[in-house]
């Protein structure tokens, strides 16, 4: 199985790559890791809608790469801390070139896309609070759906500026059996 991680963290060594490494090390395979933090040529969405037309986006750049990758994948998961109660800019850029598998229903070609599933790991710095991370969750979960995805789990860690993923055994326990299902 092609797993792809797309990863929307600034900080190399910090918790939402924990939770990568934990379910890396879980699945027993390789998954390859896309680091929209370190994408030097992607340019944003200009809205042109040149993808409604035909399912390819006007801009060609380094996310023709990415969207192979993605093509490609069997499974997809998406990780990121949060940031403002979303995903950081990077990451968001790069979810928004994605608009070509939305406009998927605008050209009526919806039933070409194979199968996937797909998983969400958030990490957020403040204390748990109701609703933290809705708003990182949807349009991450708009976005699987729109790879035609499912979503197996989306598993997420509050106060990660001051406890690290051993501080939530639940949560890396919901990372292991995520890893068995991808």
């Amino acid at each position: 199985m092609k797993t792809v991680i797309l990863y929307g963290s600034a900080r190399k060594k910090g918790h939402t790559m924990s939770m990568i490494r934990l379910l890396q090390e879980a699945a027993g395979h390789e998954m390859e890791l896309i680091d929209c933090y370190r994408l030097k040529n992607i340019s944003p969405c200009m809205d042109c809608r040149h993808c409604w037309k035909v399912k390819e986006c006007a801009i060609h750049d380094d996310m023709d790469d990415i969207y192979r990758k993605l093509e490609e994948a069997d499974a997809i998961v998406l990780a990121a801390p949060v940031y403002f109660h979303s995903v950081p800019a990077p990451m968001k850029t790069v979810i928004d070139r994605c608009q070509v598998y939305w406009a998927k229903a605008v050209r009526g070609d919806m039933k070409e896309q194979k199968k996937r599933v797909g998983a969400i790991l958030l990490a957020g710095g403040a204390p748990a609070f109701p609703e933290q991370f809705t708003s990182a969750e949807a349009p991450l979960k708009c976005l699987l759906d729109d790879l035609n995805a499912e979503c197996l789990d989306v598993i997420t860690i509050s106060d990660s500026d001051h406890k690290a993923l051993e501080d939530w055994p639940e949560a890396a326990e919901r990372i292991r059996q995520l890893a068995r299902r991808l």
